[in-house]
């Protein structure tokens, strides 16, 4: 004799399936400890709870952890490794690698050419970092910029497509790059733009 399911068993045992499933992420999660990445997220697991609005090292490395439990970090772009994101943190600002760790001590870009300069506790120097910005000013003297960049670990030339008669220089430095225009003749160094690199 075969038995008719009814639409209540069906309904019963699909509820079942539904919670002995919920029951074992809940278990999965209970021991979690540590940094998880998830994805292109990272979280930190302490006793199975998402740590959310606090600073926690791990390995070395500082990271910051925002109210939904994600760390803070710098979208991943083709062709940049050294670009941030910067967040203000009970009045602070601080800027965060691709991986989420905190940056220091250096002049750092985020994808939009926005420089920021962070001293060595991981602060951004809000003084300096106006002083830098002020300096990059599309097609301004270029000679204070390079005051505060110093001397480039590399540094590339071709011709300009800006202007005739000129040439396009590109400065790299430690995290960041730097655009110019040199006029050929007068030797006049112009600002264009700053790039994470």
């Amino acid at each position: 004799m075969k038995r008719k399911r009814t639409a209540g068993g069906v309904i019963l045992l699909i509820l079942c399936c539904v919670l002995l499933q919920a029951g074992g992420i809940r278990t999965a999660a209970a021991g979690k400890t540590g940094l998880v990445t998830s994805g292109q997220k990272v979280y930190y697991y302490q006793n199975g709870q998402k740590a959310k609005n606090c600073w926690k090292t791990v390995k070395g490395y500082k990271y910051y952890f925002g109210k939904n439990g994600v760390a803070y970090a710098a979208p991943k772009a083709p062709g940049k490794s050294k670009n941030v994101v910067c967040k203000t943190i009970k009045g602070a600002k601080y800027c965060f690698d691709q991986k989420g760790h905190l940056m220091k001590n250096g002049l750092y870009a985020d994808m939009a050419g926005n420089a920021y300069y962070v001293a060595k506790s991981g602060k951004v120097n809000v003084t300096r970092t106006k002083k830098i910005q002020k300096a990059l000013t599309y097609l301004s003297d270029a000679r204070k910029i390079r005051a505060y960049l110093g001397t480039p670990k590399k540094t590339s030339a071709s011709s300009s497509c800006f202007r005739d008669g000129g040439t396009d220089l590109l400065l790299t430095y430690q995290y960041v790059m730097l655009s110019l225009y040199r006029d050929d003749k007068s030797g006049e160094e112009l600002v264009l733009f700053l790039d994470p690199r």
